[in-house]
């Protein structure tokens, strides 16, 4: 096992104290979350990573309050008259004379005359909430399943069986429940959070059972301790960076899969409009509007590329994360 990055043992088991940055004086003592924080944040892609995050999230979450300033109309409004503009170009909002002004479009519009920025914009709000909730489904399964694995007698069978559960193509058995469930946003969390859930199940697990056999668990439990007392103070701490790491990894994951079915027909459908549902209507007149796929595809992109330097930043920052590898 590898030296964990933020206990140190010495030879008879016992932990070591660790030593404090100097601070100034009368300041708190930086703890080892802040620390590794401050380690990340000084990484050049996870600053590009953070500043690509906020403008996605913020753009997205707010653009029911921007749109109608910023372009003046909704994700719905159309204008079929203009028809699918180019991006920088402006049409006339409306049919009637006392709403002819005209509306500059910054990605363009689509087939109906929609405007595409707005839609973009709308379309990452189901795309971050969907893949942000699967997530979350993924992680809580995972570390539930894993303490149990970690702490149960026989809970190295249970790690084999989560071994074995891994080379099962889980993802046709989401679609399955999809078929059976329907496509609704629910039941698409659900589906794609039961994918990823058993590798973190399986890193836990593995991970509490080397903390439970260290020397310092050992010399706990000879003085008395309980189980509880155990767990929140020795083995979570110890659960908790791999536990964060696995859900960095694992959002861009569930983003992308949430594309890939709609792209397929098979994840988000009409009212409701994501970044890969977008991308595949846009594909349909690729050849002759390829800003309509070119826009929804790069904002998926580019947000899943900043997924990924965030979570490489914290694994590198939290020190040697062997057990939370890159899904």
């Amino acid at each position: 096992m590898s030296e964990d990055p933020f206990l140190s043992t010495g030879r008879s088991g016992q932990p070591l104290p660790v030593e404090e940055p100097a601070s100034a004086e009368g300041s708190a003592p930086e703890g080892p979350w802040s620390r590794a924080l401050r380690r990340a944040l000084s990484h050049p892609k996870v600053q590009i990573a953070v500043v690509l995050l906020l403008a996605v999230v913020l753009g997205s979450m707010a653009a029911p309050v921007w749109s109608p300033i910023v372009v003046g109309v909704g994700p719905t409004d159309q204008n079929l008259v203009a028809g699918p503009q180019p991006p920088l170009s402006r049409s006339g909002s409306g049919l009637r004379s006392r709403d002819a002004r005209r509306t500059f479009h910054w990605l363009g519009t689509d087939e109906l005359g929609r405007d595409l920025l707005v839609r973009v914009a709308y379309g990452g709000r189901v795309s971050l909430v969907v893949g942000g909730t699967s997530a979350l489904i993924s992680l809580a399964l995972g570390i539930g399943v894993g303490i149990l694995a970690g702490y149960l007698r026989r809970g190295q069978l249970l790690l084999r069986a989560l071994a074995a559960v891994r080379g099962l193509p889980l993802l046709l058995f989401a679609l399955g429940l999809l078929l059976v469930t329907g496509f609704e946003p629910a039941w698409l969390c659900l589906a794609l959070g039961g994918v990823l859930w058993p590798r973190v199940a399986r890193e836990v697990g593995a991970r509490i059972r080397r903390v439970r056999a260290s020397n310092f668990v050992e010399a706990a439990r000879f003085s008395g301790a309980g189980q509880l007392w155990i767990l929140r103070h020795h083995v979570l701490p110890q659960v908790a960076p791999v536990a964060v790491v696995s859900a960095a990894y694992a959002l861009p994951m569930m983003m992308l899969a949430e594309s890939l079915l709609s792209f397929a027909g098979l994840g988000i459908r009409a009212p409701l409009t994501s970044w890969g549902s977008l991308t595949a209507e846009g594909s349909q007149t690729m050849d002759l509007f390829p800003w309509l796929m070119l826009f929804p595809g790069l904002a998926l992109a580019l947000t899943v590329i900043a997924l990924r330097w965030l979570a490489e930043g914290l694994r590198s920052a939290l020190g040697d994360m062997g057990e939370a590898r890159s899904p």
